[in-house]
């Protein structure tokens, strides 16, 4: 299943740049990578810099011709599925017909210094220089400690380590049955292999 994305003009991927934070935008970043994890496939375009996605697709160009504040849009196939707002996860969970353990609601513990903590996490993952320095400064207003900082900055780079680990160590896999004749992806057109591209 996939679901598209189409979020308003935003410095960066992440949406967590700026003035202010709006701790919504990390949630629902975090709410995406839990639909990853649920195998549902997410392709996410940013009004400033995929501009392309925006103007490939009819229903899109339509929504906007008047105003982007429908922006974001969600899509499931060619269907609209949600507009104008970042749905929390139990709204996604139904939109997709995941399930939903909603014994994860409790007391938020969203308030600000956490909220630039996510911010400098996401920071880290999507390589924003500017996205940084902006909310290690925020976050040293607000009283966050350079340990949790520091912590917050390890914790991403950890994350952001992992498929490029997994796809090293998927090539070393590959690579071991080379000598026994393994064809390659893209094949030998003149030997009448198969090719993925």
């Amino acid at each position: 299943m996939e679901l598209k994305i189409y979020d308003p003009a935003m410095c960066c991927n992440t949406g967590v740049c700026g003035s202010t934070v709006d701790p919504s935008l990390a949630v629902f970043a975090a709410d995406v990578e839990w639909l990853k994890n649920n195998n549902i496939d997410v392709k996410r375009y940013n009004l400033a810099h995929d501009p392309g996605a925006f103007t490939e697709s009819p229903s899109i160009c339509e929504l906007i011709k008047d105003s982007t504040d429908v922006l974001p849009v969600l899509m499931l196939g060619d269907t609209v599925v949600c507009s104008g707002f970042y749905p929390n996860r139990e709204q996604l969970a139904s939109l997709l017909q995941l399930e939903f353990d909603d014994t994860r609601q409790g007391t938020s513990l969203m308030n600000p210094q956490v909220a630039e903590l996510v911010a400098i996490g996401a920071a880290i993952a999507s390589n924003c220089e500017p996205c940084l320095a902006y909310h290690i400064q925020t976050a040293e207003e607000l009283g966050v400690s350079t340990d949790d900082m520091i912590r917050a900055i390890n914790l991403a780079h950890k994350v952001k380590q992992t498929p490029a680990r997994q796809i090293m160590e998927q090539a070393e896999r590959i690579l071991v049955g080379t000598s026994e004749g393994a064809t390659s992806c893209c094949g030998d057109a003149s030997a009448g292999s198969s090719s993925c591209c």
